[in-house]
């Protein structure tokens, strides 16, 4: 107990900071998979977090700001997943793997998986960070697939005559379509069977 609390003594504030901010998105993410975004309120979600009340708000200053740092978080945990996943692919191979790391994402974390998608459907119906970070979310991953599926293209691996920005639009219309069916319906939406002929398809 000592040498724990001696470590943290050891901390330096930027550390301290990063800590509290990882356990405040943390906390975020888990109250809202139980309560909803709207029964969510930063009070709440600064004592889950362990600290006081009023931190979270001294934080990010309006819940739209802290659920706009949660999806930006989010996006950089799946991205650094994937990463190493796409390492050395290009054309159908890294689409490929492109549904596989997103399934196993959402099979892994549910919870973070729930979160992400419940805030995009939040961002719709407010003008806020929020829509500015889910775009960002959004055109991120469309630009990834458009840059795989031209790398393919240069290969060979990919038809020459591939509209590759129009693929990749749909691409993700179907890959995160999937996942939403799966996450409100687990037993009905035949996710695997699902995946299985998305892979088919882009062969």
């Amino acid at each position: 107990m000592g040498s724990e609390a001696a470590s943290s003594n050891r901390l330096t504030q930027a550390d301290r900071s990063a800590l509290s901010e990882r356990r405040t998105l943390e906390a975020a993410v888990k109250l809202m998979g139980e309560r909803g975004y709207e029964r969510t309120t930063l009070a709440d979600i600064g004592k889950a977090a362990g600290y006081s009340r009023g931190l979270a708000s001294h934080q990010f200053g309006s819940k739209a700001d802290l659920f706009a740092r949660v999806i930006r978080w989010i996006s950089d945990k799946a991205r650094q997943e994937l990463d190493p996943v796409l390492t050395g692919r290009s054309g159908v191979d890294a689409l490929f793997a492109f549904v596989d790391a997103h399934r196993r994402f959402a099979d892994q974390d549910p919870v973070t998986a729930r979160a992400l998608y419940v805030l995009w459907f939040q961002s719709l119906i407010s003008d806020s960070p929020m829509r500015n970070a889910a775009i960002d979310d959004l055109l991120g991953h469309r630009d990834r697939v458009r840059r795989i599926i031209e790398q393919g293209i240069a290969a060979g691996t990919v038809r020459g005559d591939v509209d590759a920005s129009a693929e990749a639009i749909q691409f993700c219309g179907t890959l995160f379509g999937l996942g939403l069916q799966w996450l409100i319906d687990p037993t009905g939406s035949r996710i695997e069977d699902m995946h299985r002929r998305f892979k088919e398809r882009l062969e």
